[in-house]
């Protein structure tokens, strides 16, 4: 009987996670408009707000304090100085009209479902831009990710240049069947 309801405890105690109803599906608007929201503050804004943005909806600032005096470029972390560097040559690259984004769209879902992280949706989106004149196209895939407890949505745009040390910090249960090395 005492193994019945141990077994009944701790059924009862994982199901509150699994029976939450996926959200992803239904967030394709925020999604959109966190990713404008990052190219306005790129056009218009300023460093700070960069930071500002990134505290708010960047997935790997999580991990910031596992790594002290880093900052996550969706690549590497480097010191905040190279980031601030990176980002602000990007900035006036966007500002002086050298990079034109002309756009985002998000394609199906490709994974969904509840993960140590949270609920964690992968969404191939492609982005329009123009970089000094012509015109290009990128594939990728973004990885939405909401708190299941304050239901905030941040993310983390896929390269196959993080390492696979981030990776499986960032999603150490992350589905092996799961592809990520093409855009489908």
């Amino acid at each position: 009987m005492k193994k019945i309801f141990i077994f009944w405890v701790s059924f009862i105690s994982c199901f509150p996670v699994y029976a939450q109803e996926l959200q992803c599906s239904k967030n394709y608007p925020l999604f959109e408009k966190m990713m404008e929201d990052k190219m306005m503050i790129m056009k218009n804004g300023n460093f700070e707000e960069v930071l500002r943005f990134k505290d708010k909806y960047a997935y790997s600032t999580l991990f910031d304090s596992k790594h002290l005096g880093k900052m996550f470029t969706g690549v590497k972390w480097v010191s905040p100085e190279e980031y601030a560097d990176r980002v602000k040559r990007v900035m006036d690259d966007v500002k002086s009209g050298f990079i034109v984004d002309d756009g985002n769209k998000l394609f199906p879902i490709k994974y969904n479902g509840i993960l140590s992280a949270g609920e964690v949706c992968v969404i191939p989106v492609e982005a329009r831009f123009m970089i000094n004149g012509k015109e290009k196209l990128d594939r990728k895939y973004t990885i939405y990710v909401r708190n299941l407890k304050t239901n905030q949505w941040r993310s983390l745009i896929y390269s196959d240049y993080i390492s696979k040390d981030d990776f499986n910090e960032f999603f150490p249960d992350f589905p092996n069947d799961i592809d990520l090395s093409k855009v489908d």
